[in-house]
């Protein structure tokens, strides 16, 4: 694990989000088209075809951004189990409030009433502990 992975956790979690949205978004797209090919007004040949072509299209973007997502969920597990790896219960808080939250250490430091110094010792103690250069 790198300082850099750590870092990268909130961006991670950002991206699974906005995948997620997109996700439901297309699901909720298939749907409609979906009504629309059932209704009993005739279409022509030309139309079906053009609709069952989104349909396919729709499900390939769902199965890629699905893969997206499970890659990323595993990118955020491996982090989860790093910080769980510290003995210390303060030190995994402090990493989460950082590298979870994106908080900075003046905002540690004041949700855990320890003094700045205190959390960036506390910080570089943790990041020492992991093996994290």
């Amino acid at each position: 694990m790198t300082k850099e992975e750590l870092k990268e956790y909130i961006e991670v979690k950002r991206e699974i989000e906005i995948i997620g949205e997109k996700i439901e978004f297309l699901e909720s797209k298939k749907t409609s088209i979906k009504s629309q090919i059932i209704t009993d007004m005739p279409r022509g040949e030309a139309e079906q075809d053009r609709l069952g072509q989104l349909l396919i299209q729709i499900e390939e973007l769902i199965d890629l951004y699905n893969e997206k997502q499970d890659k990323l969920l595993k990118q955020q597990l491996k982090i989860e189990k790093c910080i769980d790896k510290l003995d210390s219960s303060l030190e995994r808080n402090i990493m989460r409030y950082v590298y979870f939250e994106g908080m900075r250490f003046e905002e540690v430091s004041c949700i855990i009433h320890y003094s700045y110094r205190t959390v960036r010792r506390i910080h570089k103690r943790a990041i020492e502990n992991l093996g994290i250069k």
